[in-house]
């Protein structure tokens, strides 16, 4: 056999190394050129791309987009749209919560944007969730204080409060499934905090198309049951981020 290998002038390490024989200190005799490290860096800087510095947030964007859009199909299958919504559009509580919850979609997706990027300060963006949710609570407790007496206990007795939250819940779930499939091409390093932000935003965004079917138009009444939904949805995301985020 070692006749054989010798006559094929076959320089293989392996071969080399198994008859305790010295390896060939030619690259030439192994059939390899020298590397041109000059030519490899001008190589490797050629062929690179520049990265869009929008990138995580057109992801992000993308996948609420798709969720918005599945959304709008489960309240048109599942609940459908309210009877007179050409006369609610008219008025100002429809368009308080479609405010309240756009801003919550915004607020969670700079927040998202951040924690998608290892090294990204996320402290400051917290106040993109922060403020509406203090504006919320500040107005529904003046509106509150001013209703009649026993309005406080109809808030938690009618049936709405029990379905209003779980049909907003249910409503996020195409967008959750959307932000951490996006989420997890990109790198989050707090995964139950993204999965957590993720699910936030969903629940925003379903409190959203949520407006075309809530007939509510008490604030005290629809923003606790809003929040309560994207509370819902928010901790969902969060037990699902550390199993579904992992890269």
């Amino acid at each position: 056999m070692w006749r054989c290998i010798e006559q094929s002038r076959c320089w293989l390490p392996s071969i080399a190394t198994v008859r305790n024989e010295p390896l060939p200190r030619d690259p030439k005799a192994l059939g390899m050129q020298k590397m041109n490290t000059k030519r490899l860096i001008e190589f490797l800087a050629d062929s690179s791309t520049a990265v869009d510095p929008h990138e995580v947030r057109n992801r992000l964007v993308y996948a609420m987009s798709c969720g918005l859009l599945g959304c709008t199909v489960l309240l048109i299958a599942m609940l459908g749209i309210r009877p007179d919504i050409h006369a609610a559009v008219l008025t100002d509580v429809f368009w308080a919560k479609l405010g309240f919850s756009f801003s919550m979609m915004m607020g969670g997706l700079i927040v998202a944007s951040r924690l998608s990027q290892p090294g990204q300060a996320v402290r400051g963006a917290w106040f993109g969730i922060v403020v509406p949710l203090v504006c919320i609570a500040s107005a529904s407790i003046i509106s509150l204080y001013h209703s009649p007496s026993g309005t406080a206990w109809s808030l938690v007795s009618d049936r709405l409060w029990r379905s209003c939250p779980l049909d907003i819940a249910a409503l996020s779930l195409p967008g959750l499934g959307a932000l951490l499939h996006a989420m997890k091409r990109l790198a989050p390093t707090h995964l139950t905090l993204a999965g957590a932000v993720a699910g936030l935003i969903a629940g925003a965004t379903a409190a959203f198309i949520y407006c075309l079917h809530c007939p509510e138009i008490e604030m005290s009444f629809w923003a606790a049951r809003y929040v309560l939904g994207m509370t819902i949805s928010a901790t969902v995301g969060g037990l699902l981020g550390p199993m579904l985020l992992k890269w």
